[in-house]
């Protein structure tokens, strides 16, 4: 044991066959996941074991997502309400560890302006709104909701002037950490430490760990698989302005624009349509069961496939991990439109795996698993999303120096305070 928390709860704990750990009863964390238009937060302790139920509604609330400052205002009020139903608010300043948030869309990352550490650099994360946060280019968005907390709801966690308390991510790359945490807790040190996340909605984010850590890139835009060119002869991307996207040819936006003739009334084009309303009219055509559906879903894992083969040669991931209506629909059992010799009854899924076998070299592929996170690793009791999950690991992941290091080494350094338990406010 390292220390005691000043509630009596030991910071934390060493076993033989995990080595270093924190204690779950430590603290608790706040994750945040913004989709278009809505907001889900979820609370947990540092073993991720929930406290609130995050598919409540009053967990989740509607934003105004063209104005920033409004949504960033609900997100705020719904993180207080969520926490003083949860642990109440008059022991917030001792508990709370942190809030994650997962946003979607391009956040970046600029130049650290401290070279001497790495901690300066996460307030200078800031988004670009694009098709999914219109208004949101360029806002920073941790350190505007940290002071909305702490002005507006009177949450101070632990030396909140001393540290950052809120880390933001895309969704996608949070998902990716969701998913490592998530096997993490399953398997324990057999689960992978280099995986590739792949969400497929409208449209089609990815999330690397490599060696167990989440890779940004340079500027903060590693894994935006969506944009990878598949055809150059094919649709324009109104997101990138670049021609025959993944995401133009295998999203579900994709699927409903293909199989639009399908459906009894079509008003809008399916690229005016929003993320709900792909949404409802993509579980209109799973359900219809007709054949065009089966083919439309192959077709659409073929070019995603296509990709991930090259992922393959260049990251070599030991896991392939999809998310997605898409990914996980499987055809009625009267109505088995499969391809010939394959096993797989989700001709999405299916058409993956073949393309990444006919597409991979085999020294990459051998040793590949590709896993479905709905039937693979959700929890299916907490339901929490990989988002989700990500969310409250990225604030388990930021921690180091700012939160547990230093009192650490004040704590050693100062032979009379050793004389007392080593306290984290």
């Amino acid at each position: 044991m390292v220390g005691t928390a000043e509630y009596g709860y030991p910071a934390r704990v060493t076993t033989p066959d995990k080595g270093l750990s924190l204690h779950p009863a430590l603290g608790v964390l706040v994750g945040v996941d913004v989709s278009p238009a809505k907001v889900t937060v979820a609370i947990a302790n540092l073993g991720y074991e929930l406290l609130n139920d995050p598919r409540a509604e009053a967990a989740r609330c509607e934003i105004p997502i063209g104005d920033p400052q409004a949504s960033l205002e609900e997100i705020a009020a719904l993180i207080a309400r969520q926490l003083e139903a949860t642990i109440t608010m008059d022991t917030v300043g001792e508990r709370l560890i942190g809030v994650g948030l997962a946003l979607p869309g391009l956040i970046s990352r600029k130049a650290n302006p401290d070279k001497r550490t790495k901690e300066a650099s996460e307030w200078d994360r800031s988004v670009h709104g694009g098709l999914y946060l219109p208004g949101w280019d360029e806002v920073r968005v941790p350190a505007t909701l940290a002071v909305l907390l702490r002005e507006k709801h009177g949450i101070y966690p632990p030396r909140h002037h001393a540290r950052r308390v809120v880390w933001v991510e895309n969704d996608a790359s949070a998902g990716a950490l969701g998913v490592h945490t998530q096997a993490k807790r399953r398997l324990g040190e057999d689960a992978p430490d280099d995986l590739f996340y792949v969400r497929v909605t409208t449209g089609i984010g990815s999330g690397i760990i490599n060696k167990g850590h989440l890779i940004n890139g340079g500027q903060g835009f590693a894994g935006e698989l969506g944009h990878v060119m598949v055809n150059p002869a094919g649709p324009l991307c109104t997101t990138c302005g670049g021609r025959g996207c993944l995401a133009m040819l295998a999203s579900d936006r994709a699927i409903v624009h293909q199989l639009a003739g399908l459906l009894e009334t079509e008003h809008q084009r399916p690229g005016d349509l929003t993320g709900v309303e792909i949404d409802r009219r993509l579980d209109e055509l799973l359900e219809s069961g007709h054949p065009a559906v089966d083919r439309a879903l192959w077709d659409a894992g073929w070019h995603l496939g296509t990709v991930l083969a090259s992922v393959c040669c260049i990251l070599n991931p030991s896991w392939i991990v999809l998310d997605g209506k898409a990914a996980a629909h499987e055809p009625p059992t009267d109505g088995d439109h499969r391809p010939a010799g394959h096993d797989d009854r989700r001709p999405f899924v299916a058409a993956v795996k073949h393309a990444i076998h006919r597409n991979a070299m085999p020294q990459v592929r051998e040793q590949l698993e590709l896993k479905l996170w709905s039937t693979d690793l959700r929890d299916e009791q907490e339901q929490l999303t990989p988002e989700l999950l990500g969310a409250l690991a990225l604030v388990v992941d930021h921690l180091g120096d700012a939160y547990l290091l230093k009192p650490i080494t004040e704590w050693m350094r100062a032979p009379k305070s050793r004389e007392g338990p080593l306290t984290f406010n």
